[in-house]
């Protein structure tokens, strides 16, 4: 995977060309395409003056172009440059999609498609704008049946599409290139592809972090359709719903409070008969109302550049994410920040919602302690046992396996807070700090293993292209107490190397095997009261001394000393 990044024709960005001094044709500084549902996306640079690319970036007026190997993948304008005192620009590109700001939509009354809206939208723009500035066509498989819109203001062609489409219906849109490079806009309710790739811990996610959303939440909601003109009235569920107006769920009620949603949320203007609005509301309370929203924000390795049976990460992608918090659910990237000069490095953060929280949080011990009693309720009676108690099984050993991540990363807070403290002057001894663990995690086996599972990246330049190893490694920490068999002690070593370090009171063994048996005689060597003592030792040349008065020793042949001096100076 290559990109290359051009000022129309001219090229700014390529790593696969190399110049006459061998280095790659990189006119541009930290380019970052950056892609979002929240904002336009967009591509950052900076480049030094006096260089082409300088002078080539110039807003609005170059088109900036983003090949992924040979397919032209992003297309934006220049909006911002800013001089920086290093004499360089720092530059802004917008995405293409941001052309539907430069048109306006006047007042309008509408009635038919998603589709055909959004399609005159487009004609719209079109009809104002230069040709450099025209989206090609549209693909448009978002279905809700007919729809009414209107408008008394002039908006620009994107403000009516986000108010009127985005907001109100939801789904994702984007600009894509045909094979002749025109610009096609995509409206989709669903992810663009679904990746060949997967997220997992502990091989190509670097990092993670889960956010818990509760603004979002309710339990009660005001049902609104469509305003009419004259008497400013909205259409409400009040004449199907028994006299009221409103819907509650009772069962989140009862738990959390009644939480009525603002009726920006539940206003549906293309409403116009009360009974499809009661089916609007029902659908809205029982789907997003009492929901919490999970935003996940990972550093991830993107594998495409070492398998190439795998599609790179894409913007809008359905990906499929294992990790401990999650479990192993699909996602869609909804941000994804891509360093164009290191593209295994990628930033991508992805949205969902989960299910109400009544079942998730408050309930998991009760459902647990339900499971139970029906299953022991159930061995003596039923005679198909497996059949009964396994699906019960598996749900109480994935929610253990959920509480003993929480535990493991409880226990690994304590490692680390002892070591610290170790560490500082406030320390005495390792009988000490294995004291401390022992009676904090109730240890009851005679040794306590601190694993650290983490993938290490390799980087290596050749021809101008960048090659990644992801290698997995196994570290860990080893505390051991004193026992009358052994001698305690802190082991520290790697799954990759047969050689291991101990650290008893005042030895330090460099040595291999079995580190409960380690001793002075039979370790690879070991410091001592200020002295290194190695107990065997294989020697091709030695020097003692200093420069220009050596001790000069040369070992050759079969290993027997062949000369020693001692001079001013060294003697060959």
């Amino acid at each position: 995977m290559n990109f290359t990044v051009y000022a129309d024709e001219y090229v700014i960005y390529n790593r696969s060309i190399i110049d006459e001094h061998g280095r790659p044709q990189c006119l541009i500084l930290n380019p970052v395409l950056n892609e979002t549902t929240d904002d336009f996306c967009s591509l950052t640079y900076r480049c030094k003056k006096g260089s082409p690319a300088y002078d080539r970036s110039v807003e609005l007026i170059p088109r900036i172009k983003v090949y992924e190997d040979s397919t032209l993948y992003w297309t934006g304008r220049i909006l911002k440059s800013t001089p920086n005192i290093n004499a360089e620009k720092e530059i802004y590109v917008e995405d293409f999609l941001g052309v539907l700001c430069d048109g306006i939509y006047r007042p309008f009354e509408f009635y038919g498609t998603v589709a055909e809206l959004l399609q005159s939208v487009v004609n719209a723009n079109n009809a104002q704008v230069g040709s450099n500035q025209q989206i090609y066509s549209v693909v448009c498989d978002v279905d809700v049946g007919n729809i009414v819109r209107s408008s008394e203001g002039y908006n620009t062609c994107w403000t009516v599409i986000q108010e009127k489409l985005l907001k109100m219906i939801g789904g994702y849109i984007w600009i894509a290139y045909d094979g002749q490079e025109r610009a096609i806009l995509h409206y989709s309710m669903n992810a663009r592809n679904a990746s060949t790739q997967y997220i997992r811990f502990g091989e190509n996610l670097k990092s993670y972090k889960v956010e818990y959303n509760y603004d979002g939440f309710y339990t009660a909601c005001v049902p609104l359709g469509a305003k009419d003109n004259q008497t400013k009235e909205y259409v409400t569920i009040a004449s199907v719903n028994s006299g009221v107006d409103y819907l509650v769920d009772d069962t989140n009620a009862a738990i959390y409070g009644t939480i009525y949603a603002p009726t920006k949320e539940t206003t549906w203007e293309d409403v116009h008969e009360p009974s499809i609005l009661l089916a609007r509301g029902q659908a809205w309370i029982q789907n997003k109302a009492s929901r919490l929203i999970q935003k996940i924000d990972l550093t991830a390795h993107d594998l495409s550049g070492l398998n190439a049976d795998l599609r790179a990460f894409h913007w809008l992608d359905s990906v499929q994410v294992e990790a401990d918090e999650i479990g192993s659910s699909s996602f869609v990237i909804k941000r994804l920040s891509r360093p164009l000069d290191a593209p295994l490095r990628l930033e991508i953060s992805m949205g969902d919602s989960r299910s109400s929280v009544t079942g998730a949080a408050v309930s998991v011990q009760s459902d647990t302690a339900d499971r139970i009693e029906y299953i022991e309720s159930n061995y003596t009676t039923e005679d198909d046992v497996e059949s009964i108690i396994q699906p019960d099984l598996d749900a109480i050993r994935e929610e253990t396996l959920t509480q003993m991540t929480a535990i493991r990363q409880e226990a690994n807070e304590i490692v680390l807070a002892a070591l610290e403290e170790y560490r500082s002057e406030s320390a005495t001894s390792l009988d000490q700090l294995y004291q401390r663990i022992a009676s904090e995690l109730q240890i009851l086996a005679d040794r306590v293993d601190f694993n650290f599972s983490y993938t290490s990246e390799s980087i290596t330049e050749i021809d101008g292209r960048y090659n990644a190893e992801i290698n997995n490694i196994l570290s860990f920490i080893r505390l051991l107490p004193t026992t009358s068999t052994q001698q305690g002690g802190i082991v520290i070593g790697e799954s990759t190397s047969e050689i291991k370090l101990k650290l008893e009171n005042d030895v330090l063994y460099f040595f291999t095997g079995d580190e409960t048996t380690v001793s002075t005689q039979n370790a690879i060597a070991y410091f001592a009261a200020g002295q290194l003592v190695v107990n065997e030792a294989v020697l091709r040349v030695v020097s003692v001394g200093i420069p220009g008065a050596m001790m000069y020793f040369s070992v050759v042949g079969s290993g027997s000393l062949q000369c020693l001096f001692l001079s001013p100076r060294r003697v060959e």
